[in-house]
């Protein structure tokens, strides 16, 4: 019989069992990263885990790190600063049914404006 095709005549699997035995063989044939530390123990004794070296660049983890930011272009977005007095307008115009003053209106409509071309500004 070969290597591969090892299962015993007559012999049965739950499916835990198998579950179990093929989760073992994937891990020690590296597809899956040991987690717990009885895994962990049993990833470094193996002989081929402890003669890989890591690249001079990735072991300071603090240069990793800093590479990575500066690879990562960060953007905070501030929303503009709204005027109190309009949005107290709106809210009351809002609560009582009426229209929006003409002069709101127009402060509202500058104040997008404004915001707008400040944000294609940043960009």
């Amino acid at each position: 019989m070969s290597h591969v095709n090892r299962h015993r005549q007559g012999e049965d699997f739950s499916e835990g069992d198998l579950e179990r035995r093929l989760w073992g063989a994937m891990c020690v044939h590296g597809s899956f990263l040991p987690v717990t530390p009885e895994e962990v123990q049993r990833a470094e004794e193996q002989e081929d885990v402890r003669t890989i070296q890591l690249p001079e660049r990735m072991r300071d983890p603090y240069r990793v790190l800093d590479e990575i930011d500066r690879a990562v272009e960060v953007r905070i977005v501030v929303p503009p600063a709204t005027d109190l007095a309009a949005s107290q307008n709106l809210a009351q115009a809002a609560r009582d049914g009426k229209e929006i003053p003409s002069d709101v209106l127009a402060k509202m409509r500058a104040d997008r404006e404004a915001a707008e071309r400040e944000q294609d500004n940043a960009k």
